[in-house]
């Protein structure tokens, strides 16, 4: 099998069915695709990485079949920030094409348009109306608040949703199954869970640069995510417990100069918490006033291998 493609080009969805963890997003296509000819514009909009520019092209395949690029026109709005080619899409819009298309109109994907300069998006409106009979715009944005509101009462916005965690592990069993990746277990999956966080294209990235000839292991996502497994995590404590707090703050400066992010030990500590239900006791209060403060004091500035250590002392504490 040839290693050297782009996996998330290769696992990219192609039909609705592929579609991994948006179901009710799934259903609403599903519904306006019934009736295809009053396919209405459309705004995809949620976080990066969670399918909008995939989910756009889904919909031109059930709609124009496999080939469909004869009928699309795609414009990343990120590069045309003033929407410099009205003309090209107005020509694109209004010209023949070789094949006879299953619908009578054309589809624009215009994808990021939060880009778009707010002066320039009244051109975009007057696009949406003046080609409303042969075109059909699909609009890809993170931030819906961005796009004018003129454009917005001429479109149906849909939310696209981080994937959950078992929409994510599925992925992680398509992509494992698919390249026959050998090593996998349930520690390195809940690593690139907590790495991904509901991004497909991140998860499927760390997966391909943390596969070495066919093989993956905790060292290597560790060093592509820079994520903290519980066995080094379990190691921190054991070290703790065994030889001080001395030993066990070098050990916390050893992970920290090969990498591992200190956000990734609260990360991992707060999900050894949740197996045992230790959020279900009377500890509960407390374990959340310290995950709490030590987030703060990372996001205020202080230097992980400083509050790291401390955080484990704390925990290790109220665990003991």
């Amino acid at each position: 099998m040839v290693r050297n493609i782009y996996w998330a080009e290769k696992y990219r969805p192609k039909t609705l069915s592929d579609i991994c963890g948006q179901r009710s997003m799934v259903r609403i296509i599903k519904r306006l695709l019934e009736n295809k000819e009053d396919f209405p514009h459309i705004i995809l909009h949620g976080p990066p990485g969670t399918g909008k520019t995939t989910m756009a092209f889904v919909i031109a395949r059930e709609l124009y079949g496999n080939n469909f690029m004869s009928f699309v026109k795609y414009v990343n709005a990120s590069l045309e920030r003033k929407l410099e080619n009205i003309k090209e899409i107005e020509d694109f819009a209004r010209a023949r094409t070789i094949l006879d298309s299953p619908v009578r109109f054309k589809l624009i994907i215009l994808d990021e348009a939060d880009y778009l300069a707010p002066l320039s998006q009244p051109s975009l409106r007057s696009l949406m109306e003046n080609l409303a009979d042969n075109c059909k715009f699909i609009i890809t944005c993170n931030y819906p608040n961005r796009i004018i509101p003129a454009i917005r009462s001429r479109a149906t916005e849909i939310a696209v949703r981080r994937a959950t965690p078992k929409a994510i592990e599925q992925m992680i069993d398509r992509v494992v199954a698919g390249e026959n990746i050998t090593g996998m277990d349930d520690s390195i999956k809940k690593m690139l869970v907590r790495y991904a966080n509901g991004d497909f294209r991140r998860l499927i990235n760390a997966l391909q640069a943390a596969t070495v000839n066919g093989e993956i292991n905790r060292k290597s996502v560790a060093d592509v995510t820079s994520m903290m497994d519980k066995r080094s995590l379990a190691r921190i404590f054991k070290v703790l417990n065994e030889k001080g707090v001395e030993e066990s703050i070098k050990l916390v400066q050893e992970y920290m100069r090969r990498g591992i992010l200190p956000e990734s030990v609260l990360d991992a500590a707060f999900e050894l918490c949740m197996e045992r239900g230790l959020f279900g006791t009377d500890k509960s209060m407390e374990l959340l006033r310290l995950f709490a403060e030590a987030a703060g004091k990372l996001t205020s500035g202080v230097h992980g291998p400083i509050v790291v250590p401390w955080f484990i002392i704390e925990l290790n504490k109220l665990l003991g």
